[in-house]
């Protein structure tokens, strides 16, 4: 018995020669041979051809193509195939050719719109066409971007990018890229949204255990952190609390004060303030114990015509650590103000 002997290539239909293209033009070469037992590898210029998502080689049983996508400047020129086997190899080529032709500028591709964190690398891509080759001016809030140690920009054959390696706030806006090819000029846009790095709640300061007096104004604070800002709910022997006749609950910025006008013994136990956000939870709590009084005591503290007076013993020592003046908001009315100001109190 005999070895088969592998045919040698034959080609029995040659590429067309001389191929003219617009640029973004589908360009196809396509040759037959005698047998399908070969290897084809295609060259331009004398260069390799690599299949890429531009370049694709084509194999149907005898029938052999080479597909060109969205040819553009540069890519005219002199293509040549080798098909071999074993037995033999042969060669063809065929020539590609662009029309004269201006093409205004077209984006195949747009930019998008990106939300990225603070520090994170972000990248704008498009894809643009267009004959004489367009080029591509990246502006940001209108004004021009050039390249810098954060700010790189791409050219590769059509794709044009923007990469911002590190984000920060000042980034966040509308960009814009503009593509000119002296034909005419086009544009597009995105928009960049910064999103907010999130933090756990954290207490910067905690409640400390305290003792007051019958009828004396108490104070329990905490400053709190964390993003998105934290809510704050205030508890006493494990039922929430709301502003009241007697319990003002302040906020002002990241400090959290709860306020008893006129302590008495139910308001003696243990004071938490829960602190919550998107992000997670936590708390710090503090006693309150109720010393009876001693002795009488009547010292008034007069606020202005417009404020209530509250009578307290020794309130000079509890409110001499605190002076603010302090926005007090109660959920059963629209707004109610109260002012507390030391400075204006009297002996």
């Amino acid at each position: 018995m005999s070895d088969s002997k592998v045919a040698a290539p034959v080609i029995i239909h040659h590429p067309e020669d001389n191929l003219i293209a617009r640029v973004g033009d589908f360009v196809q070469f396509d040759f037959d041979l005698n047998t399908s037992d070969v290897d084809v590898t295609w060259y331009h210029d004398g260069k390799q051809l690599a299949p890429t998502n531009t370049i694709i080689y084509v194999k149907d049983v005898e029938q052999f193509a080479l597909i060109l996508k969205g040819v553009k400047r540069g890519d005219e020129g002199l293509y040549e195939f080798v098909a071999e086997n074993k037995s033999a190899s042969v060669r063809g080529s065929a020539r590609l050719g662009f029309e004269v032709i201006e093409v205004p500028p077209h984006f195949v591709e747009r930019i998008s719109d990106a939300t990225c964190r603070v520090g994170n690398l972000v990248q704008f891509e498009c894809d643009v066409s267009g004959d004489p080759e367009p080029n591509v001016t990246w502006f940001h809030n209108g004004r021009q971007l050039e390249k810098s140690p954060n700010i790189t920009i791409v050219i590769d054959d059509t794709l044009r990018a923007l990469i911002i390696r590190s984000v920060g706030q000042e980034n966040a806006g509308v960009y814009e890229a503009v593509a000119d090819n002296g034909v005419d000029r086009t544009r597009c846009n995105a928009t960049l949204n910064i999103e907010e790095s999130k933090e756990t709640p954290q207490i910067e300061s905690t409640m400390s255990n305290a003792t007051y007096r019958l009828g004396e104004l108490a104070l329990f604070e905490c400053r709190v952190s964390g993003v998105p800002k934290p809510m704050v709910t205030w508890y006493h022997n494990g039922i929430e609390l709301h502003s009241s006749n007697d319990v003002d609950l302040v906020v002002d910025g990241h400090r959290h004060i709860l306020i008893i006008r006129h302590v008495s013994p139910q308001h003696a136990g243990r004071y938490e303030a829960r602190v919550i956000n998107s992000e997670g939870t936590t708390s710090t709590s503090a006693t309150l114990d109720v010393k009876q009084q001693i002795e009488e005591s009547t010292r008034t503290t007069t606020y202005n015509e417009e404020h209530n007076e509250i009578n307290s013993i020794g309130i000079q020592n509890v409110m001499r650590k605190f002076r603010f003046g302090l926005r007090l908001t109660r959920p059963e009315y629209n707004e109610v103000f109260s002012y507390y100001d030391i400075d204006n109190m009297v002996d």
